[in-house]
C-alpha cells in the first residue's frame, strides 16, 4: 500500500528544520511509506512537493494521502479547491493528521475551507502589523537593516567595532567598521569601483563561487562586494551619520530625490564625511559619462549580449573586443565579469565565433530532431491550476451574499487570463517551432543574418550559453 505523506516549512532555518524532522517521524509512524515536504512560504502556489503529491494523486500512483494539518498544506484558495477537486475526481482520500480532515467527506470540505480563509486573514493581519511597525519606527526615527560596517542597538546605528575577521600574512584582526573605512579610502585612491573591488578582494582573499546543487546560482558571501552593491554601499547616507527611508526599489540610485532623509541620527557613528561623499559622486557621474552609459546613441549590436556565463561562479560574461593585426577586425572574446574583479580564476577568454558556432550546432541538431517528427497538436484537459479555479468558482456561485458576487467576477477574470495567456504560451511554442525549422534546417542561411536578426533569434531560442576553461561546456535552449 503507498501512503504519501506530506509537510511544510517555511525557511532552512535550525528550528524549522528540527520541526520538519519531527514532522516527517509522525508521518512515518502513521504507515507513510514516501514523505514529501517544501522549504516555502505558505502562501506560495507553486510548490514542487506539494505539486509532484498532487501529481501523484491525479495519476491514482497512490492510495492514500496524509498532511500534518491544514496551514501546513496552503491558506490559498485555490491551491485548497485544487487539491480538494483532485481529491474527489481521482477517489484518493486526501486527510489531515492534526486537524482531522477528510476531503472526501462535506464537513471535512467546509472545515478545511474555513481554516483555509483564517490562515489567510491571519497573514494578513500579520502584514498589517509589520506595515504600523515600520511607520512606527520611521516616526521615531529608527533604523532597520544596517550596511556593512554598521550593527543596530537599540533602533539606532552604531558603528561595529566586534573582531570579523583575520588577516593570515599580517596576523591583524579588524573589525567591520575598519573593514569599512578600508574600502571607502580604495575608492578614493583607485578612483573607480571595479579597481577598487579587484585590489579589496586580493587585499582579503576573496572569491566566487557556486553553492553545491544549486548551479545557476551564486554562494552568499559575508564579505564580497559586486560592483553595483559597491556603489550603493558608498552612496548610503548611514555611511554619513543620517537615516534614510526609501532606497528599497530596484535602481535606487536614480531615484535619490525620492529618499526621505533624517539627518544627524547618528552623528558619531560615521565612516565617512560629507566632503569624501561629494568626491565620491562626483567620480561615479565621471565614471559613468566617460563609460559611455548615456553618451553612446548608436551601441554597436553584440548578439550574445546576457546570454553568456561563467562555468565556475555562473556571473555573466562579459564582451573584450580586441582589434586583430593584419586585418584590423574587431573580434569578440569573452571572459567571466569577476575575474577582473579578482573574484574568479576564469581566466581564459572563449572566443565569440567558437560560442556561435556551438549555439548553432545544437540549433541544428534541434531543428533535425523536430523536423524528423510530425507536429500533431494533442487535446488536454484543463491544468490543475485552471482545474482549481473553476471549482473555486463553482462554489461561490450558489453564495448569495455581494461579497460571493464580488468573488465570482473576480475569479472569473482570473479564468480568462489564464486562458488567454495559455493560448499565448501555445502560440509562443509554435512560432519558436517554426523559426528554429526556418533558420537552422540550412546551416548556411544563417550566415547571411545581420546582427540585429541574430540577436532576436538567440533570444527567442536560447536560454543560456555555459563557457568555462576556454571552451562552451554547455550550451541550454528554449526549446
Amino acid at each position: 500500500m503507498r501512503i504519501i505523506g506530506y509537510t511544510r516549512v517555511s525557511s532552512n532555518s535550525p528550528e524549522q528544520l528540527k520541526a520538519l524532522e519531527q514532522h516527517k517521524a509522525r508521518l512515518k509512524a502513521v504507515g507513510c511509506t514516501e514523505i514529501y515536504w517544501d522549504v516555502a512560504s505558505r502562501s506560495k502556489d507553486d510548490r514542487e512537493g506539494l505539486n509532484l503529491v498532487l501529481k501523484l494523486v491525479e495519476q491514482k500512483a497512490c492510495d492514500r494521502v496524509v498532511f500534518i494539518r491544514l496551514d501546513r498544506m496552503t491558506d490559498s484558495p485555490a491551491v485548497l479547491e485544487r487539491a480538494i477537486q483532485t481529491c474527489l475526481d481521482s477517489g484518493i482520500p486526501i486527510v489531515g493528521l492534526d486537524d482531522h480532515i477528510d476531503f472526501e467527506t462535506v464537513g471535512g470540505r467546509l472545515e478545511a475551507r474555513i481554516l483555509c480563509n483564517l490562515a489567510k486573514a491571519e497573514v494578513e493581519r500579520l502584514s498589517d502589523r509589520v506595515k504600523h511597525g515600520y511607520e512606527h519606527m520611521r516616526n521615531k526615527n529608527l533604523s532597520v537593516h544596517p550596511p556593512f560596517g554598521y550593527r543596530r542597538v537599540e533602533g539606532k546605528m552604531e558603528l561595529n567595532h566586534a573582531p570579523y575577521i583575520c588577516l593570515l600574512e599580517s596576523q591583524q584582526e579588524l573589525t567591520q567598521a575598519e573593514i569599512a573605512r578600508d574600502l571607502i579610502e580604495l575608492f578614493l585612491l583607485n578612483r573607480s569601483l571595479i579597481g577598487t573591488l579587484r585590489q579589496f578582494n586580493q587585499k582579503y582573499g576573496l572569491q566566487h563561487f557556486v553553492t553545491p546543487g544549486r548551479a545557476n546560482r551564486k554562494a552568499r558571501k559575508s564579505l564580497g562586494f559586486t560592483v553595483v552593491g559597491l556603489g550603493n554601499w558608498l552612496s548610503n547616507p548611514i555611511l554619513r551619520g543620517h537615516t534614510a527611508y526609501g532606497r528599497s526599489q530596484k535602481e535606487r540610485l536614480r531615484h535619490k530625490d525620492t529618499w526621505d532623509i533624517r539627518y544627524h541620527t547618528h552623528p558619531t557613528q560615521v565612516v565617512m564625511t560629507e566632503v569624501e561623499y561629494q568626491t565620491i559622486e562626483k567620480l561615479l557621474k565621471l565614471n559613468a559619462q566617460q563609460k559611455g552609459w548615456k553618451t553612446v546613441s548608436q551601441p554597436k549590436i553584440n548578439p550574445l549580449s546576457k546570454l553568456i556565463y561563467c562555468g565556475e561562479c555562473r556571473s555573466y560574461c562579459h564582451c573584450r573586443p580586441y582589434r586583430m593585426h593584419p586585418d584590423d577586425i574587431l573580434h569578440n572574446y569573452y571572459q567571466c565579469s569577476t575575474y577582473k574583479l579578482g573574484a574568479c580564476p576564469q581566466k581564459t577568454t572563449v572566443k565569440g565565433y567558437a560560442i556561435e558556432d556551438a549555439i548553432i550546432k545544437a540549433l541544428v541538431q534541434r531543428a533535425e530532431a523536430i523536423s524528423a517528427i510530425a507536429y500533431v497538436p494533442t487535446v488536454e484537459k484543463d491544468p490543475l491550476e485552471l482545474q482549481a479555479l473553476k471549482a473555486e468558482l463553482a462554489y461561490y456561485q450558489g453564495a448569495p451574499s455581494s461579497r460571493a458576487q464580488a468573488i465570482v467576477t473576480d475569479l472569473r477574470q482570473q479564468i480568462e487570463f489564464y486562458k488567454q495567456k495559455q493560448q499565448l504560451t501555445t502560440v509562443m511554442t509554435l512560432e519558436q517551432r517554426e523559426l528554429l525549422l526556418q533558420v537552422f534546417s540550412d546551416s548556411l542561411y544563417w550566415k547571411t543574418l545581420m546582427d540585429e536578426e541574430k540577436r532576436e533569434i538567440y533570444r527567442a531560442l536560447v536560454e543560456r550559453v555555459v563557457i568555462k576553461g576556454g571552451q562552451v561546456e554547455q550550451v541550454e535552449l528554449r526549446i
